[in-house]
């Protein structure tokens, strides 16, 4: 299914000179809820959350879509259980969810959270999803990549493309994941939350599957 735009053009003939008036209207659908959290407010989350999504069409077949978002947000510190992700094969007609996995705990990793999950698709079909995960116990946070081969069916173990440890950064506010290119940015203070003035400088890597 792709967005049907309905397009009306009418040409009045006035005085011998042709006028054309050309409408366009969107046909709406309804809409539908493609995913569900399914941590149920685990280690104190927030219930029944999904946020921050970012979606991705294939730019060779535009039936393929691919949305990432936060599922179990914390409301207090930032992050969320486990990132999620939901992919359509037929242009939103039906869809499959799940979580990133080996990213958190919740989803068989070694990061307490995650949060600010971006996806994009290249020109190969490749999938990516970037994440930032992090512990609330000491100072680690990092920079994720999960890549899919089945169009966003499953996705592989994430490479860490920057994995900090030190208590004077926090990787944060991933700006975009491209074939082999992840772009983010880097707040120079202690921690999130920390007082102090936020100064960001952009970063970028290129990475390997």
């Amino acid at each position: 299914m792709r967005l049907v735009v309905g397009v009306a053009v009418l040409l009045p003939v006035l005085g011998g000179v042709g006028h054309a008036q050309v409408t366009t209207a969107f046909r709406a659908r309804a809409a539908r809820q493609i995913s569900a959290d399914p941590f149920a407010g685990l280690a104190g989350a927030e219930a029944d959350t999904e946020v921050e999504p970012d979606v991705a069409v294939d730019p060779n077949d535009p039936d393929v879509v691919v949305a990432v978002f936060q599922q179990g947000r914390f409301d207090q510190s930032g992050g969320c259980v486990a990132p999620g992700f939901a992919t359509s094969r037929d242009g939103g007609l039906t869809w499959i969810a799940g979580s990133l996995p080996g990213l958190t705990v919740a989803a068989s990793g070694p990061f307490d959270r995650a949060s600010d999950p971006a996806v994009a698709i290249g020109a190969d079909g490749a999938v990516y999803a970037q994440t930032l995960p992090f512990d609330v116990q000491d100072c680690r946070s990092a920079i994720a990549v999960e890549r899919s081969d089945d169009h966003g069916l499953t996705f592989n173990a994430p490479v860490l493309v920057q994995d900090d440890s030190s208590c004077s950064v926090f990787n944060g506010v991933t700006a975009s994941v491209a074939t082999a290119h992840a772009v983010w940015c880097l707040p120079a203070r202690p921690r999130l939350g920390a007082p102090g003035a936020l100064h960001q400088v952009a970063l970028s890597t290129t990475f390997t599957r």
